[in-house]
């Protein structure tokens, strides 16, 4: 290569550098949107399962307080427990599918952003290495 061919591809790198850099920071605000996404949806879960706890010690503690004889005081407990768990499966199965689709649109929008830049930087690169 020539020195103009070698200050060519310089300013070429340095645009690209710029470029990704923009790119960067656009990656990093949608990222952030992502993750205040979640924080939302796990908070409004957690305030959803605060809300079967309070019910859930409301029933057993009026089952109880009517004086429930031990095999009612029993069955008030069996409830109590069935009902803790289906929320709480119920509440780890949203989590779930609330972190898989954030965790999916931070990866799409990764994919999608880079991709049009690599592209670019590709077709460069093959324009401007010396011909063996």
């Amino acid at each position: 290569m020539s020195g103009r061919d070698d200050r060519a591809a310089v300013t070429l790198a340095g645009e690209e550098a710029v470029g990704a850099e923009l790119l960067a920071g656009r990656e990093l605000l949608a990222l952030a949107g992502v993750a205040l996404a979640t924080a939302e949806g796990v908070g409004r879960l957690l305030a959803e399962q605060g809300g079967f706890w309070l019910d859930d010690q409301r029933r057993t503690a009026a089952t109880l307080a009517r004086g429930a004889t031990p095999q009612q005081a029993g069955a008030a407990v069996v409830d109590h427990v069935s009902r803790r768990v289906r929320h709480l499966t119920a509440g780890a199965d949203q989590l779930n599918r609330l972190l898989f689709e954030q965790t999916r649109q931070a990866c799409r929008a990764a994919a999608t952003l880079w991709q049009p830049y690599l592209a670019v930087v590709s077709q460069d690169w093959r324009q401007t290495r010396p011909d063996p």
